[in-house]
């Protein structure tokens, strides 16, 4: 899978290992192979392999599955999309974190 994922991330990212704090993972770019299963407002989600902002983790309570919130941007006019993943996501490798290429920076 890693390889066929890397077809679909955008040009200038590549992937980077998941941080291993989970309150580390607010602020980091993600992307997954296939949103199309993704939660939001609106019905339309990013397109497959979109680099997106993570912007929180939250449940809706005790006992409850844990959510990543995240915001895509629109190329064409910058209008964002905000939607929520399962966190599982990560451990079932659909979505992983990614860095601009050449930054350099840690995950």
């Amino acid at each position: 899978m890693p390889a066929q994922l890397m077809q679909t991330t955008a040009p200038g990212w590549r992937r980077v290992a998941t941080p291993r704090y989970k309150k580390d993972y607010k602020g980091k770019h993600v992307t997954a192979e296939d949103f199309s299963y993704a939660r939001g407002e609106i019905m339309k989600s990013p397109p497959d392999g979109a680099v997106c902002l993570l912007e929180r983790r939250a449940s809706e309570g005790a006992g409850h599955e844990f959510f990543l919130y995240l915001k895509w941007s629109w190329p064409h006019c910058g209008l964002s999309t905000d939607f929520c993943v399962p966190e599982s996501w990560i451990t079932q490798g659909k979505l992983v974190f990614v860095e601009q290429e050449g930054t350099g920076g840690s995950a």
